[in-house]
């Protein structure tokens, strides 16, 4: 009997994908709150953060390659977002809060409605893991 040290993965050796399979020439921003998220993604949909901060990329998952100015949108306000997150209900349902505490809603990618959350920046945005309508 072996105790301790014993791992399944061992074995295991990654391996990159074809260069056809990645994303390039992103626009994002690379400077991020500490434990913020740095992506978000749903069934057909990675959601980045622009290289502005304002806003989000909506980055289609079954389109790989050289993105560029391909990437939709999502327009938030004029401060730069904090955190974003996808709706573990609703897989077409994006929140993302900035730092003026402003929380803004998304689903299929056209604005629903942007809400006052906190009078400072709103550092976390989650979905309720088991009731669909908790922000």
């Amino acid at each position: 009997m072996r105790i301790g040290g014993y791992n399944k993965y061992r074995s295991a050796v990654a391996t990159v994908a074809a260069r056809e399979a990645w994303y390039s020439e992103l626009s994002i921003d690379s400077s991020g709150a500490l434990g913020a998220n740095g992506l978000a993604i749903d069934s057909d949909t990675l959601y980045l953060k622009s290289a502005g901060g304002c806003s989000l990329q909506a980055l289609d998952i079954a389109r790989t390659g050289k993105v560029g100015l391909q990437a939709a949108v999502l327009p938030s306000s004029t401060s730069r977002l904090v955190d974003w997150s996808t709706a573990t209900h609703d897989e077409h349902l994006v929140a993302a809060g900035d730092e003026h505490g402003m929380v803004a809603v998304w689903k299929n990618r056209i604005p629903q409605l942007t809400i006052p959350a906190h009078s400072s920046a709103c550092a976390s945005v989650q979905f309720h893991p088991t009731i669909a309508d908790i922000l």
